[in-house]
Formats: structure tokens, sequence, C-alpha cells
């Protein structure tokens, strides 16, 4: 491959304790370059030439931009200076070299060019046009030389990450010997095989042989090749295997192989499969043999499967099926201990499951769930019935963390399961069918940490009342604990006026607030809370919300505490008032800005933003 094609590479090399695996030498030759140019820099102040100090200065300025993959930043740095000075070498100079530093050869080479053309000839001129047309050359054959890069990694690598390359070849490395010592490997895609001279599934088995002592951790994406190798085949090779995440395109049959001659993987905790169709039947034999699974994640199964794993995995402690976000890990200090589920999550995107399929696993680990996190199809009040019946005492008293689709029938099964819980702090409801029935048990637990309501559509005023009791309880308790509602998440519900948010502000532990689509409220009563607020929020989130203007903008930069701000979907939002913003807030308090789809910030104001904060995102 070319130097223009390492960018689709990742290479990273880390041992497992926090120190680098390089050695003192290595390191000091990678900050040699950086310690020449101070160097420099301080002799051309020592003798006061001016030129230099401004030439040196930016220089390191632009080489740290790069290397903290700033690079867009370092260009923009570099056409600054091509603009002050369109015949002076120094530009392009630098726009070429940051482009060489990420591998961009081609892209280098058009700016040496552009100098070529625009620096200003004569003699005085003549060294700096040669120093243009001699790395430029060197830039011709960096791009035409191809690089061996993995005989260039040090003999100790442990973790390896490589992006859609010659996977074939990658793997011939590790069947002469190189990575002897890999405890981690990742590979996504499988790349092109169509010259493969044998079967590839030997291949890849005979590389993952000569490792399988020290592999511990393996994330393998096959992308769209079924003649690769198996999931059986890398349990049955890497017996130490610890973690695996295994990724195709094809559904799951065609690529699990027959795990009934294998024995008991005993170090196998960690299993996340992603596939285009996973069904029950495709693992009951895989979960039969790995007994010790504490963690099980799967993308693209069928329901069928919470059966199976109901009947399977005795040790389990965190399930997902289909999730939309990442799922926690396990932790490190943890060990298996058959007592229960700590963690569910089961989500069909806009398909919910059945309660038949869902309510085993739930009963049967009620007494260890912590997070429980369901989309679930509601359910006729005689169904309903039925369940208390068949399910008898279903309590979830020890659940932190709850998040569900508040459909009829669900929402009465799920509140009646934690009536009693002391425990709750974090929930997260959605498309409340009666929000009082929802807010009425809360007013008799203790104070929630997290609230985040979501497509409530039902405005009555029994609704609005409950929520403005529960939030003037958390206000009462906010000044006697600091354990009080800290975050709440708004979205949807046109049951929130100005008179809960302004019940809101009462709150002296609130830190954190994101609304959105939200209809109700007014300019005034958004203005008010923040006001109120001044002294508490850290962390803003404003999205689609028509009544959002300059002037709440502009008072948000009066809020001493605020550390993330997100804006999205603010049609009349311009760039005055981000200006205004960034022009009050400490930048070394307000630390992250996010603003996506406001048609009117302008990318001239996006980069303002970026040179003044240490992350701004935006589309």
């Amino acid at each position: 491959m070319t130097e223009d094609n390492i960018t689709i590479t990742t290479i990273t090399a880390a041992a497992t304790s926090t120190k680098s695996i390089l050695a003192p030498k290595r390191l000091t030759s990678l900050a040699t370059p950086f310690l020449e140019l101070v160097q420099n820099l301080d002799n051309a102040i020592n003798k006061q030439d001016y030129n230099k100090v401004i030439k040196y200065t930016t220089l390191g300025i632009d080489q740290l931009l790069s290397k903290q993959r700033q690079s867009d930043l370092a260009i923009a740095d570099a056409h600054r200076m091509i603009g002050h000075s369109l015949m002076s070498v120094d530009g392009y100079l630098r726009k070429a070299n940051v482009f060489s530093m990420y591998g961009r050869q081609l892209q280098a080479i058009e700016a040496y060019d552009e100098g070529l053309q625009n620096v200003a000839p004569g003699e005085d001129q003549e060294v700096y046009i040669r120093q243009l047309e001699q790395e430029r050359m060197v830039a011709r054959k960096r791009n035409n030389n191809h690089i061996d890069f993995i005989t260039k990694l040090p003999a100790d690598i442990v973790n390896v990450v490589i992006i859609l390359v010659f996977s074939t070849t990658c793997f011939q490395f590790m069947q002469d010997g190189y990575f002897s010592k890999m405890k981690s490997f990742e590979i996504k895609g499988l790349g092109d095989t169509s010259h493969q001279l044998g079967p590839l599934n030997t291949t890849i088995i005979i590389g993952f042989w000569k490792i399988r002592q020290t592999l511990t951790t393996l994330d393998l994406d096959v992308g769209d090749n079924v003649d690769s190798v198996k999931v059986v085949d890398l349990l049955l090779t890497c017996t130490n295997l610890i973690k695996l995440k295994f990724t195709t395109l094809h559904p799951l049959n065609r690529l699990i192989g027959d795990f009934s001659t294998m024995k008991q993987h005993r170090a196998l905790i960690d299993l996340q499969i992603k596939s285009k169709d996973i069904i029950g039947s495709d693992i009951i034999l895989l979960l039969q043999r790995c007994q010790e699974l504490r963690r099980l994640v799967m993308n693209t199964c069928h329901e069928s499967v919470l059966d199976v794993i109901n009947r399977y995995t005795p040790n389990l402690e965190i399930l997902a099926n289909n999730p939309q976000s990442d799922i926690e890990q396990l932790h490190e200090n943890g060990s298996g201990n058959g007592k229960g589920l700590k963690s569910f999550y089961i989500d069909n995107g806009s398909l919910p499951v059945s309660i038949n399929s869902v309510l085993p696993v739930m009963y049967k680990n009620k007494t260890t769930l912590q997070t429980l996190d369901v989309h679930i199809s509601q359910i006729s009040q005689v169904n309903l019935q039925n369940l208390y019946i068949t399910y008898p005492d279903f309590t979830l008293d020890n659940i932190t963390h709850l998040t569900f689709w508040s459909y009829a029938g669900i929402q009465e099964l799920i509140l009646q399961s934690i009536r009693k819980t002391t425990t709750l702090t974090h929930l997260h409801a959605m498309k409340m069918h009666h929000m009082n029935g929802l807010i009425e048990p809360l007013l008799i637990m203790p104070p929630l940490l997290t609230l985040k309501l979501w497509y409530s559509y039902t405005v009555t005023m029994d609704n609005r009342s409950s929520l403005i009791r529960l939030f003037e309880l958390y206000a009462r308790a906010a000044k006697k604990s600091h354990l009080s509602l800290k975050h709440v998440d708004f979205r949807y519900c046109v049951t929130i006026p100005d008179e809960i948010l302004s019940a809101l502000a009462a709150i002296n532990t609130l830190h954190e607030i994101t609304l959105c689509g939200l209809n109700s409220i007014t300019t005034n009563g958004i203005n008010s809370m923040i006001s109120k607020l001044n002294d508490q929020l850290t962390y803003v989130c404003l999205k689609d919300m028509s009544f959002i203007t300059d002037d709440i903008i502009i008072t948000l930069g009066d809020l001493k505490q605020l550390e993330y701000l997100e804006l999205s979907v603010l049609n009349h939002v311009t760039d005055k008032s981000i200006y205004e913003l960034l022009n009050k807030v400490d930048p070394l308090i307000l630390t992250k800005l996010v603003i996506t789809y406001c048609a009117k910030v302008t990318k001239a104001c996006i980069a303002y933003a970026k040179q003044k904060l240490k992350i701004v995102e935006d589309i």
C-alpha cells in the first residue's frame, strides 16, 4: 500500500499497564524534532531575529495541532499565512508539511506546486524555490513507496487494530511469528481475498494458532465473506480468549459452526455478536459450551433467543439484545457468581417485543436487576391480570436505572414492580399514555437523580399539576440533602409549560437540562429558568424549538459553571449570539460546544469557536 493509503490503517501498541511500551531511546527520537525546533526558537529570540521567531513559533503551533489530530486548524493557519503573503514560501511549505505528516502526499505535492507557481522569482528566492522542489521530490517518492507496516512494528506489540487491509497478508505475518505476545487483535473487514491461494479459513486459523496462548481479546469483522473463519473455530483455537466480538453481514447460522464436539470454554466471559439474523436455535450449543459468559450482546436477533438465554446462561450479568447504544463493560475486578442478571437491555427499534418473551427473564432475575431498558408491546387489562397471577410478587426491589416505553398495561406492570423500591435513581419513560399515573408513585419514593420524559402528547391539568407537585417535593428535599434531582431531559412533551420550568428552577441540586421539541413553553419561561439557575447549570442541551432566539443563547453565556452546551435544529439562532456567548464564557470551564443543523450559524463562526474552546463539534 502507498503512504496515501496508510490513513485507512490504524495501529495502536500499548502495554496492559499505563506505561508506554516504547523504549526511552525511541521516545527520545520521536521528541527530537520538536526539541530542535524549541532550540531554534530560543536562538532566534536571543539574536532578536523576529522573522525567525515568527517562523519557528507558528511552525511549533502547527506541529502541535497536527499531532493532536487537529490538522484542519493547522491547514487553516497555513492558509492565513498564504493570505498575508501570497508570494512568500513559508505558507506553502507549512501547508505541505501538514499534509505530509498525515500521509496525504498527493495534497502535499499540490501545495508544493502551488508555491512554485506563486513564489516571486529572484536571486533572493532561489534557495526557497529549491527547497520547494526538493521537498516535492521527497513527497513524490513517499507517494510511490510501498510500506510493509507490520514488519516496522515493535516486537513486543500487544494490541493491534487493522482496518480494511489485505487480511491474508496480516495472517501470514502471524504465522511467521510476528505479534507473539499479542493480547488484543481487531480486524475491521477482511479486505480483498480474490488472490487468496489457499482456503481463507485455514490461513486465519493457523495465524490465530500461533498466538493462541496470549490472545485474550478479539474483534473480528468478516464482512460479507462466508468462506472465512467460523465462531466455533475461533473458540476451539483460542482457548484463553476472554472477550470476543464477531461481526458478519450474513445470518449467524452460516458462520456459527458446529459446537457439538467442543468442550467447555472456561475463559470466555464476554461475547458480542452482530449479524444479519440471529434466532434461538443458532445459539443453543454455543451457550451450552460457554457457561462462564457474564456479558452477552447481540444485534439483529429474534426474541426467540431470550428463552434460550434464560435457560443456558447461569453466570450472565449483562444481557443486551439489539441495543441502540453502547453497553457497559464488565467490572475488571468482578467474578461470575451465578446470582443473576444485573443489566438487561432489549430494543427492536420501532418494533416492541412481546411480554411473554421478556417477562420470564425479568422475573427470574427480579432480585438482582439494577438496570432495565425494555421496549415491550402493550397488553390488555385481561392479560395484565393473568400476568399478576402467573408471576406473583414481581418486584424489582434493587432497580437503579429504569427505561421503558409506557404503553397501556406495561406502565401499570412496571410501576407495580417498583412500588416498594428505595433504590431507583434514574427513570426514563417514553410514550406515556397516562402521565399522572406515572408521576403519582414517584411522589412516595425517594427523589430521583435523573428524570427523562419523552413523547407525551396528552394535555390535562392533572398531568401538569402532578409534575409541579413532584418538583416542589424535590425542591424541598434538595434543601436538606444533595440526593435530589440533578438531571432532567424533556423531549416532545406537550405537558411541559412555563410553570413546570419555574418549579424546576427551585431545585438547587439541578445541574443538567435537555429540552427538545417543547412547544408549550415561551422565551420568557426559559430565560427566567436560566437566570434562576445561573450558578448551578453545568450541562445545557436545546433542540428543535422555534422560540429559541439569539437572546436566549446570549443569556446562556451568563451561566458561571457551564461545561457543556449543545444547540441543534435552532433555526433562529445566528452568528451574533454565538460570538457574544463565546466572548462571555470562560474557556477553561466551557470545554465542549456542539452546534448541529443551525442554518444561520456560519462556518466562519464555527472556526472562531474552535479557536476559543477545547472541543467544538458541528454538522
